[in-house]
């Protein structure tokens, strides 16, 4: 997979994830407990340090974006497309 570039020009790094079955229900709940997993790691402090609007993500500080937020990107994406994928199968 490829880095994505943002709007703003700025490389979103990758992040490896343990490979799950795509498309089955088992996979998309591992891939939601994940979700959960990440979003229990944040703190209102690391959401205090991004402005995130229109779908951008952009800092508010010197800080770095943690790296929770990108492992969330990446997550709900493949969730996006596994959704996708099942959708087309069951049509």
């Amino acid at each position: 997979m490829k880095n994505i570039v943002e709007e703003s020009g700025s490389p979103i790094p990758e992040i490896s994830f343990p490979k799950v079955e795509p498309y089955t229900t088992i996979g998309l709940n591992n891939r939601l407990k994940e979700v959960r997993v990440i979003l229990n790691k944040l703190t209102s402090e690391s959401i205090d340090l991004l402005n995130i609007g229109n779908g951008n993500i952009s800092q508010s500080s010197d800080r770095g974006i943690p790296t929770e937020i990108y492992e969330l990107y990446y997550v709900i994406k493949d969730l996006k497309e596994n959704f996708r994928h099942s959708a087309k199968l069951i049509v």
